[in-house]
């Protein structure tokens, strides 16, 4: 019997990316997006679904979801490995009592998901993953240096709420493809939507100063 693995992950760039690379490396491994609102819910419905090992990355738990965030790690972690990747900032109780469940933690707030997945189980010797953590840190701090990766954040945030089109996305890093002729196509699109409202948003915007600080107001 081949041994099963979960992957939860974060359903903006980095947290798509760093699934991506966990499925180079990890056989078997099944994917599922999340946001931060469903992220309780979604663990809750894997207990005792037979999984032998749980990856969860690009998540931080928030203070109102920690008790059943934990309630479902204790359960499931009675038959299941479980490894966390992030790289937010947590509260040092949760550090502790997501610990005491037995899961392996692996935080920095250095490095995004994707950098850790990559340096913890990745290869780094494959271009892929390499530039799929590029892309995932460029967008994930705003840095905008990676016209890729810029390309990626705003096809994403326009499409937010269309969670087939981040599997889309999941399943081309997955085949090694970093801009599917798909995402082009659907990218032209938004990029006319984003100039449009860049302009809106110009002639809308009321700039003023107080106290010798300029002030936008939109």
């Amino acid at each position: 019997m081949v041994e099963k693995t979960l992957v939860i992950a974060h359903g903006d760039l980095d947290g798509i990316a760093t699934a991506a690379i966990i499925k180079h490396n990890v056989e078997n491994a099944n994917v599922e997006l999340t946001s931060v609102g469903r992220f309780p819910d979604c663990l809750e419905q894997k207990i005792g679904k037979g999984y032998r090992r749980l990856i969860v990355a690009d998540l931080c738990p928030n203070p109102s979801q920690t008790n059943r965030v934990i309630r479902a790690l204790k359960n499931i972690s009675k038959e299941t490995e479980v490894l966390w990747f992030d790289h937010h900032l947590w509260l040092s109780k949760t550090i502790n009592e997501v610990l005491a469940t037995g899961a392996k933690l692996v935080l920095d707030t250095e490095r995004v998901a994707a950098e850790i997945a990559l340096d913890e189980i990745g290869n780094h010797a494959r271009e892929i993953e390499r530039r799929l953590a590029e892309i995932a840190r460029d967008a994930d701090l705003l840095l905008n240096e990676d016209t890729l990766a810029v390309k990626w954040r705003r096809l994403l945030h326009w499409n937010r709420g269309r969670w087939r089109l981040k599997y889309m996305a999941l399943n081309a890093f997955i085949e090694g493809v970093l801009w599917p002729d798909w995402a082009e196509k659907t990218y032209r699109t938004v990029e006319k939507l984003y100039r449009r409202e860049l302009r809106q948003a110009h002639t809308s915007t009321l700039v003023t100063y107080t106290s010798g600080i300029r002030v936008a107001f939109t």
